[in-house]
C-alpha cells in the first residue's frame, strides 16, 4: 500500500470458498465474509443514516457478490489488519500496492483500480486544458497548493523545487482551506487525490465550478491483498476472474467515474 494512502483500507473476512465447477460462474462460501474497514470517507464511511458506504466498498462489496459470498462489515484500525491479515484472522485488505514483505505472507489479486493525484482547478481556468504533461508545467507555471508534507510524485516535487525561488507552490494543512484558495481564485490549482478531492468538491458544493486538469502527477494500481493463512491460490483466481468480468463490462469504470469530476 502507498505511505500516502496506508490510512485508507477496507478488510474483509473472506468466507472458506470451494472451487467452482468448471464453466460455473461463482465459487462457494460456508459462512459470512467478515468485512473490517477504516473511516476514510469517500473511500469507506458510515452515512447519517448508519450505513457503510465508499468506493472501495462498492467494489469489494461487487466483487464479493461476484464470487457468491455474502459479508458483514467490522471496524479495524489500519495497522492492526496487516498483522491479522498475516495470521490469518483477517483474510483480505484493499487498496493494497504490492511489497516483497506483504508477498511473504499474502497473494495480490490483479490490479482493480488506480490511486491518482490530479490538479484541481477552476472549470473555466484556461490554464486547465494546456496542462497535459509534465513538460506543461514549466511552460504555463500555474500557482498550486498542496497539503503539507505530502508526497504527490517526482513531477511535482521537482515542479516545487524548480519553481521555489518564484514560490509559485504553497502549503496548507487543511483541505477546505485549500479549495477556498482557489475558489477565490488565490491559487490557480490544489493537488489531491483526485477521488478524496471530489468527495471535498462536492461537500463544499463547489463540485460545478471545479474539475481537473488532464495531467496525472501519479498514478499507482492498487490490489486486493488476501492472506496465505486463510485464502487459497483457488480462490484467489476466483476474486481475479470477478475483476476481470467487472472490468470487461464496464461496470468498475462505472462505479469509479461516479466518485471523479470531469476532466472536460
Amino acid at each position: 500500500m502507498t505511505r500516502h494512502w496506508i490510512g485508507r483500507l477496507l478488510l474483509a473476512g473472506l468466507a472458506y470458498c470451494v472451487p467452482a465447477l468448471i464453466g460455473a460462474a461463482h465459487a462457494a462460501c460456508d459462512r459470512p465474509i467478515a468485512w473490517a474497514w477504516n473511516q476514510f470517507p469517500p473511500y469507506a464511511y458510515l452515512s447519517p443514516s448508519g450505513d457503510l458506504k465508499g468506493l472501495d466498498v462498492e467494489i469489494v462489496e461487487r466483487v464479493l457478490e461476484e464470487i457468491g459470498c455474502t459479508g458483514t462489515p467490522v471496524e479495524l484500525p489500519a495497522k492492526r489488519a496487516l498483522t491479522e491479515l498475516e495470521r490469518g484472522d483477517v483474510d483480505l485488505v484493499a487498496a493494497a500496492s504490492i511489497t516483497p514483505e506483504r508477498e511473504v505472507y499474502g497473494r495480490f489479486s490483479i490490479r482493480y483500480r488506480d490511486e491518482r493525484v490530479a490538479i484541481f482547478l477552476l472549470a473555466d481556468n484556461p490554464m486547465r486544458a494546456q496542462l497535459n504533461s509534465a513538460v506543461d508545467l514549466y511552460t504555463v507555471r500555474p500557482r498550486l497548493v498542496a497539503n503539507l508534507g505530502g508526497f504527490y510524485g517526482d513531477d511535482f516535487t521537482t515542479y516545487e523545487k524548480a519553481t521555489s525561488d518564484a514560490a509559485l507552490v504553497s502549503r496548507s494543512p487543511s483541505i477546505e482551506d485549500r479549495f477556498r484558495l482557489v475558489e477565490g481564485g488565490r491559487t490557480d490549482g490544489l493537488i489531491e487525490d483526485d477521488i478524496a478531492g471530489a468527495d471535498m468538491a462536492r461537500r463544499l458544493g463547489l463540485q460545478s465550478r471545479l474539475a481537473v486538469a488532464p495531467i496525472l502527477l501519479s498514478e499507482a494500481p492498487v490490489y486486493l491483498l488476501t492472506s496465505k493463512a486463510s485464502i487459497t491460490p483457488e480462490q484467489v483466481a476466483e476474486i481475479n476472474k470477478a475483476i476481470e468480468k467487472l472490468q470487461k463490462s464496464g461496470e468498475l469504470d462505472r462505479i469509479i467515474a461516479s466518485y471523479r469530476l470531469p476532466t472536460n
